[in-house]
C-alpha cells in the first residue's frame, strides 16, 4: 500500500471519528448509531490499534536510526587536567604554545612543575563509503515500515469485521424480540377467538385452555427474547468501549449485493489486496535487504575525520589552537566469526519470512473459499426461508378459516402458529447471517470497506 492510500484511509478514519464524537455529548436518550459510526468507535477504543500504531512508530524510528549512518557525527568536549607527568607537561606546554628553551633542561624535563591544561575540542567524523551496508539497512527498515503500515490496516479490518458481526447480531436479537412480540399478539387474538367460540358453545373448554397455554409459551419466549436483546446490546456497547452507552441501531435495507465474481477471481483479488499478504511481502523484502547488508559488512570502509582543539593554561585562554583533518580506509580481516553469524541470522530470517508468506497465501485461499461458500449457503437459506414463510402465512390463514368453520381442531391452528413463529425467526436469522457472511468474504478478500455501497445502505 502506498503512502497516498494510507493518507486517504487515515483522513477518512478521522472524519468518521469526528462525526461520532457528538454522540457522546447527548443525554440519556438512545442515540442513533449507524454501522460506520460503530466501527469508528470500536477502532478508536480497541487497544490493538494502539499496539499497531506503536509498531509503526517503532518502524519509523528504525528508518531514522539506519539513515543516521549516512550523516556526519559531530561532537564537542571540554577537558581539564593538572599533572606533573613529564610527558603530559611537555606535550601540554607545546600544544599551548608556551614551550621555551628553559623547558628543554633536563631538570625541567624530568621534574616539571604542575601543568594545567584546559582542552576544548570540536570534531566530526563521516563514513563516506561502507560498501552499501548503510543504504541496504535503510531499505530494509523502510520495508519494515511498509509492513507495519499494512499490518495496521489489517488490524483495523479485523476490528471492523468483529464490530459488523456484533452489530448484526444485536439487530438480529432486536428482530427476534419483534417476532416474539408479534407471536404474542397473534396468540392473544387467537385465544380470544377460542374463548368466544367456547362461550358461544361452538368449541370445547379444552380449546380455550390450549389457547391459553400457547399464549403463556409465547409470552415466556418474548421475555427471553427481550433479555437476549438487552445482553446483545450490552455486549456491543462493551466492544464500542462504553458499556453504559444507550443507542439505536440502523438495520440494513434489503439484502446484500449479488456476487459478480467467481471464487477463483476472488482468490486472485485477495492475493493482490489483502494487507496481511502485503505486509508479509514487505517482510520478505526487508529480510532480503538485511541479507545483502550483512554481506556488505565484509567490504572496505572509507571515512573522514576532522577536529579543532584549543589548549589553554587558564579557562579564559592564553594558549594555542590546532586542527587536524584526515581520511581512513580500513577492511576487517578477522572478527572471530561475528559477521558470518550475522549473515546466517539474516538468511534464517529471510527463510522464515518466505515460509510465513507461503502459509499466509494458503490460509488466504482457504479463507476466501470458506467465506465464499458460506455466503452462498446463507443466501440460499434466506431464499428458502423467505419462501417457506410466505407459504406458512397462507397455511395459517387457511387453518384459521377452517377452524372457525369447525373443520379442523385447535391443535392444527396452534401447530401452524408455532410454525409461523419458527419461520419468522429462521428468515431473520438467515438474513443477518447472510450479511455477516458477506462481511466475512470482504474481509477474506481485503475489501472490507464500510463506505462501499451495499455494505450499509
Amino acid at each position: 500500500m502506498n503512502l497516498v492510500r494510507i493518507l486517504k484511509r487515515t483522513c477518512a478514519f478521522f472524519f468518521v471519528v469526528a462525526g461520532v464524537l457528538p454522540l457522546f455529548g447527548q443525554g440519556a436518550a438512545p442515540a442513533v448509531l449507524p454501522l460506520a459510526d460503530a466501527i469508528a468507535m470500536a477502532v478508536a477504543a480497541n487497544p490493538q490499534v494502539d499496539v499497531a500504531k506503536a509498531r509503526q512508530r517503532e518502524a519509523n524510528a528504525g528508518v531514522q536510526s539506519a539513515r543516521s549512518a549516512l550523516l556526519p557525527k559531530i561532537g564537542a568536549s571540554e577537558t581539564f587536567i593538572d599533572s606533573t607527568d613529564p610527558v603530559f607537561a611537555f606535550g601540554a606546554r607545546l600544544r599551548q604554545g608556551r614551550f621555551t628553551a628553559a623547558d628543554l633542561s633536563l631538570n625541567n624535563l624530568n621534574y616539571p612543575s604542575p601543568t594545567a591544561d584546559f582542552t576544548s575540542t570540536a570534531g566530526a567524523t563521516w563514513m563516506m563509503f561502507d560498501s552499501g551496508h548503510s543504504l541496504d539497512r535503510i531499505r530494509a527498515a523502510r520495508s519494515g515500515t511498509a509492513a507495519a503500515e499494512e499490518q495496521a490496516v489489517f488490524t483495523v479490518q479485523k476490528i471492523s469485521f468483529n464490530i459488523i458481526r456484533a452489530y448484526y447480531r444485536a439487530l438480529l436479537a432486536d428482530q427476534e424480540k419483534i417476532t416474539t412480540v408479534a407471536a404474542v399478539a397473534r396468540a392473544k387474538s387467537f385465544a380470544k377467538q377460542a374463548h368466544d367460540r367456547v362461550d358461544a358453545g361452538m368449541a370445547l373448554p379444552a380449546d380455550g385452555m390450549q389457547a391459553d397455554v400457547e399464549l403463556s409459551q409465547r409470552q415466556q419466549e418474548a421475555a427471553e427474547a427481550d433479555s437476549n436483546a438487552q445482553l446483545a446490546y450490552a455486549q456491543l456497547a462493551g466492544v464500542l468501549g462504553d458499556p453504559s452507552k444507550r443507542f439505536t441501531l440502523v438495520a440494513p435495507a434489503g439484502v446484500p449485493e449479488p456476487l459478480s465474481a467467481s471464487v477463483d477471481e476472488l482468490q486472485s483479488r485477495a492475493l493482490r489486496a489483502r494487507p496481511d499478504l502485503q505486509a508479509a511481502q514487505n517482510e520478505i523484502a526487508a529480510a532480503e535487504k538485511s541479507v545483502r547488508a550483512s554481506h556488505e559488512a565484509y567490504g572496505p570502509q572509507i571515512s573522514t575525520f576532522g577536529n579543532v582543539e584549543a589548549d589553554n593554561p587558564h579557562l579564559t585562554g592564553g594558549g594555542n589552537t590546532n586542527w587536524t583533518v584526515g581520511a581512513k580506509a580500513e577492511i576487517q580481516l578477522f572478527d572471530g566469526g561475528e559477521r558470518k553469524s550475522q549473515v546466517s541470522k539474516a538468511n534464517a530470517q529471510r527463510e522464515m519470512a518466505e515460509a510465513a508468506y507461503k502459509q499466509a497465501v494458503i490460509q488466504t485461499g482457504l479463507d476466501v473459499k470458506q467465506a465464499y461458500y458460506s455466503r452462498q449457503t446463507t443466501e440460499r437459506q434466506y431464499e428458502i426461508s423467505d419462501e417457506m414463510l410466505r407459504k406458512t402465512q397462507e397455511t395459517l390463514r387457511t387453518s384459521l378459516d377452517r377452524y372457525n368453520a369447525g373443520l379442523v381442531t385447535i391443535t392444527e391452528v396452534l401447530r401452524e402458529q408455532e410454525q409461523l413463529r419458527y419461520m419468522e425467526l429462521t428468515r431473520a436469522q438467515s438474513l443477518y447471517q447472510w450479511w455477516i457472511a458477506d462481511a466475512q468474504l470482504r474481509l477474506a478478500t481485503g475489501d472490507i470497506n464500510v463506505t462501499r455501497p451495499g455494505v450499509h445502505p
